[in-house]
């Protein structure tokens, strides 16, 4: 089973895919987090909040992505409620807004008529996962529709296929296509001049 991969197409308009580090503003991650692609996995099988944690952690799911469009990043503001107390929230006290700048991220060139795109890759170490999760993708069939980080931000998938892992070992230059952890890498390996 470990040797099949899942792969698909990400696709929206506008996304914010929220730092969690970051306090005072809504700063965004350029592409999803492992945590946003394991929660849009859970939406679409329906997987309850607190389940998905355990089922699609990193023992059991290996994810991999690209990101196949040219993006930019820009901030607006966005309006809060500065809510001190519960009773704050009804709107029926008169209480000021907050502004907080927001980070997004959309296509650099043509937006909004381009999309973002950002092809995940996904390795299951379980087969009944795999499955559901195929059947799902095939047939656009979703329990909860995707979204790029945050609800306002609704995107859609585009089935690409499985694909079968094939080893191989050269030592020839080989273009790595996908975001990797530099802990992943072993640096001593790495050649940093222009491809052409």
């Amino acid at each position: 089973m470990a040797e099949q991969f899942l792969v698909f197409d990400w696709k929206g308009k506008i996304a914010h895919f929220r730092q969690f580090d970051a306090n005072s503003s809504s700063l965004s991650y350029s592409f999803p987090p492992p945590t946003v692609v394991m929660g849009m996995i859970a939406g679409i099988l329906g997987i309850p909040r607190d389940e998905y944690y355990e089922l699609l952690g990193p023992e059991r799911l290996k994810i991999g992505i690209q990101i196949r469009s040219v993006l930019r990043k820009f901030t607006q503001s966005v309006n809060y409620i500065y809510a001190t107390s519960p009773n704050h929230l009804n709107m029926s006290y008169k209480t000021p807004h907050t502004q907080i700048p927001l980070e997004l991220v959309v296509p650099a060139e043509n937006f909004p008529n381009e999309n973002l795109c950002y092809r995940v890759i996904l390795q299951f170490f379980d087969a009944e996962l795999f499955q559901q999760l195929l059947e799902a993708l095939r047939n656009s069939k979703y329990k909860f529709l995707p979204y790029f980080g945050s609800a306002p931000f609704l995107s859609w998938l585009e089935w690409a296929g499985t694909v079968e892992r094939v080893m191989e070992i050269s030592n020839q230059v080989t273009v790595v296509d996908t975001i990797a952890s530099v802990e992943s890498i072993d640096l001593s390996t790495l050649n940093m001049t222009e491809l052409n």
